[in-house]
C-alpha cells in the first residue's frame, strides 16, 4: 500500500552533510540511516497524522572541567537527594567514587579538574550533558527502562562511561544523564545534528517498544519548518520589526512624556529657552503615515496580507508534505476497498481519513503575521468593550 515515490518529499529535505553523491551523511563519514532500518514513510506519517508526543533529548552542555562537571553531576543527584545509576546497572551514591570516576574521565580527555580559562579557546569536550523526555502524561518507570535500555544499546556498547537520573519533581519527568565522550577504545564521540537526531529516533523506538506511544520526527516532515529555514529558501535576511499604528501610537505618547517631563526639569533649573524648545518639540510630534514604521497596520496583517518571503516559504512547504498526506490517504483508500476483511478494511479507513485531516490542518496553519493579527483584533475587541461599559457607566 505504499509507493517509494511518497518518500520523496520527506527523504530529500535538508538534515545533516551531504556527501558527493546526494546522499544525508552524519558523524564519520557514514550515511545517514533511521535505527528502524526498513520502515516505511507510511509508518511515520500516521505516527505524525496522529499527533503523538514528540520526545525531547537535547544536550544542554559539554563539560571541559572535572569541577563543573561535578557541580552538575550534583545538580542531576539533587544534591544527595537522588541516586544515581551507571552504565553497568550499579547504584552509586558516594561522593569519593563520583569524584574519582570525574577525575578518570577528565584525564582520559587530556583536559584537568578546573574549567578552563577565557585565554584557551579551544577546549575539550569531557562530557555530555543531555535530558531524556517522552511527554508529560508517561509511565515513570517505562520512562526508566527506555532510558536504560537506549543507552546501553547506542553507548554502553561501545564502552562509554555514563551517569542518569530521573527528575519527578517537576511538571513533566525527565532523565538527566552525563555522558563520558571517550569510549572504551580512546575515541572520541561527534554529536553533529544528524547524529543527534538519530539517538532520539533510537530513543523514541525503544520507548515505544517499552508502551509510550511518541514519535521523533522532525519539523519539517510534519510541514511546520522554522521560519527561517536556509534549506526551504534562499533569503538569510532577519525578520524585520513590524509594527503597528497602536505600537507606535503609545511610543510617540511616551516619548511626549519624556520630553515634557525634561522642559519641566529645565524650567526648574532656571533654563526657560531649553524648557520651550522642549515643549515646542513635544507640540510638534505627529503620527505619519507615510512613514516606514507604520506602513504595516492591522489592515496588512489580516489573512489577505502579502506575505514575507519566509512565510510564502513555509506556506509552500507546507503544502508540499500536504500533498504527499493526500496522495498516501487516497492510494490507503484505494487498496481499502479490495480487502474482503470488514475490520481491517475500516482499520484503513479511519488511517485514510487522519491522514486526510491532517494533510488539511498543515494547509490552514495561520503564520505568524496572522497570529498577530488576530492577537490585536482580539485586544482592539476588549478595548472597545471597556471604552462602551465606561460610556454606559
Amino acid at each position: 500500500m505504499t509507493d517509494e515515490r511518497d518518500d520523496e518529499l520527506l527523504r530529500d529535505q535538508p538534515h545533516g552533510r551531504k556527501g558527493r553523491s546526494g546522499r544525508l551523511i552524519g558523524s564519520g563519514g557514514k550515511h545517514y540511516r533511521r535505527p528502524g532500518g526498513a520502515e516505511s514513510t507510511l509508518a511515520r506519517n500516521l505516527r505524525i497524522a496522529q499527533r503523538r508526543p514528540q520526545v525531547v533529548l537535547k544536550i544542554t552542555r559539554y563539560g571541559h572541567g572535572g569541577a563543573k562537571i561535578l557541580d552538575h553531576i550534583h545538580y542531576v543527584q539533587r544534591h544527595g537527594k537522588l541516586t544515581l545509576e551507571d552504565e553497568n546497572g550499579e547504584q552509586i551514591e558516594d561522593p569519593r567514587e563520583l569524584r574519582r570516576r570525574v577525575k578518570l574521565w577528565t584525564e582520559q580527555a587530556g583536559a584537568t579538574m578546573e574549567e578552563p580559562g577565557p585565554e584557551i579557546t579551544r577546549k575539550r569536550r569531557v562530557t555530555a550533558h543531555f535530558i531524556l523526555d517522552a511527554g508529560e502524561d508517561v509511565d515513570r518507570d517505562a520512562l526508566r527502562k527506555s532510558a536504560r535500555e537506549f543507552l546501553a544499546e547506542r553507548f554502553g556498547k561501545e564502552g562509554h562511561e555514563y551517569l542518569f537520573a530521573r527528575h519527578d519533581d517537576t511538571k513533566q519527568p525527565h532523565v538527566h544523564v552525563v555522558l563520558n565522550m571517550m569510549d572504551g577504545q580512546g575515541r572520541r564521540l561527534h554529536t553533529s545534528v544528524a547524529e543527534v537526531q538519530r539517538w532520539r529516533e533510537q530513543f523514541a523506538e525503544i520507548a515505544r517498544a517499552n508502551g509510550i506511544e511518541v514519535d521523533a520526527s522532525r519539523a519539517w516532515e510534519r510541514g511546520k519548518a522554522p521560519t527561517r529555514s536556509r534549506g526551504l529558501m534562499k533569503y538569510g535576511a532577519p525578520r524585520p520589526t513590524r509594527w503597528t499604528k497602536e505600537q507606535i501610537r503609545r511610543g510617540l505618547a511616551a516619548r511626549k512624556e519624556r520630553l515634557l517631563s525634561d522642559a519641566a526639569l529645565a524650567s526648574a533649573r532656571g533654563d526657560r529657552e531649553r524648557a520651550q524648545a522642549l515643549k515646542t518639540k513635544a507640540a510638534g510630534l505627529r503620527m505619519r503615515t507615510d512613514d516606514k514604521l507604520v506602513r504595516h497596520t492591522v489592515a496588512e496583517r489580516r489573512g489577505d496580507a502579502t506575505k514575507t518571503p519566509w512565510e510564502r516559504a513555509r506556506a509552500d512547504h507546507a503544502r508540499r508534505v500536504a500533498l504527499v498526506f493526500q496522495a498516501q490517504a487516497d492510494r490507503l483508500e484505494a487498496a481499502g476497498k479490495g480487502i474482503q476483511d470488514q475490520a481491517r478494511r475500516d482499520q484503513v479507513k479511519g488511517a485514510a481519513t487522519r491522514l486526510r485531516a491532517y494533510a488539511n490542518d498543515v494547509q490552514a496553519t495561520p503564520t505568524r503575521s496572522q497570529k498577530v493579527a488576530e492577537k490585536l483584533q482580539q485586544r482592539q475587541g476588549r478595548d472597545i468593550d471597556r471604552d462602551s461599559s465606561d460610556i454606559d457607566r
